[in-house]
């Protein structure tokens, strides 16, 4: 039978123990007229939240640097008159020294980036560090790339002022994780918690207000509207928007 517990759509899950639930904070998905009438089977969706320092170096920084990576191998695998795969990138170019690359193959242009993608691979500095390393010798700005990324948060993730009994500011809901709970190892307040042989491992911290915790389920919903599609979909939505806009430009 499902257990009756005050929950709704929004209130956010405090853990105590990370390692029983994979997240430090989590948004209830599951919706309220399922939570009222016990149709959730004992087991709540819940959305993982992470505080944005940890977003910024593990998920966006990272998530840069990686593309910082990738664009340099394309730059390699297109030489001529050199056979350089993926593989081979990885197991000899990115651990070779920059001089010696730039020598070795002179098409390849400026390489000034890579230090700081060489010693982040080497674990000598965090994702941060290498994205700032790299926004200085393209004179670009880090703090400004940053602050843009933040507020135009891409589809997956959305960005929180704050979380209710939590203290510090800026959290992000990772939208495309979501996860299974099991309500029988929840309590409605940290005081509640009686650690027995079964085992609570999160509290109710608090609830979002009506308006933030509907958008956080709507954009929810939104990024899990195009799963299933065909990778294609996109470009060929982008080709027939493209014929449409023509077409009416040549009836003028």
């Amino acid at each position: 039978m499902t257990r009756r517990i005050n929950l709704r759509q929004g209130d956010i899950l405090v853990s105590t123990d990370y390692s029983k639930t994979n997240w430090k904070y989590a948004f209830v998905l599951t919706a309220d007229c399922d939570l009222w009438n016990q149709k959730f089977g004992n087991y709540l969706t819940v959305i993982p939240i992470v505080d944005a320092n940890f977003y910024i170096e593990n998920i966006y920084c990272s998530d840069q640097i990686q593309s910082e990576i990738d664009r340099i191998c394309s730059r390699f695998c297109q030489l001529n008159g050199h056979s350089i795969d993926v593989d081979f990138f990885y197991e000899h170019v990115f651990t070779t020294d920059v001089e010696k690359l730039i020598s070795r193959y002179p098409g390849v242009g400026s390489l000034s980036e890579l230090p700081y993608l060489q010693d982040y691979r080497d674990g000598k500095i965090n994702a941060i560090d290498a994205l700032k390393g790299v926004c200085s010798v393209r004179n670009g700005n880090f703090d400004k790339r940053l602050r843009q990324a933040l507020t135009t948060m891409r589809l997956e993730h959305f960005f929180l002022n704050e979380l209710p009994s939590v203290p510090g500011l800026g959290f992000v809901a990772l939208l495309r994780m979501p996860t299974i709970f099991d309500v029988r190892k929840v309590t409605l307040a940290v005081t509640d918690m009686n650690h027995s042989l079964v085992g609570e491992f999160a509290y109710r911290g608090g609830s979002l207000s009506d308006g933030l915790r509907f958008a956080v389920a709507q954009a929810f919903a939104n990024v899990f509207s195009r799963i299933g599609l065909e990778t294609s979909f996109e470009q060929d939505r982008e080709n027939i928007i493209s014929i449409i806009v023509e077409s009416l430009q040549s009836e003028r």
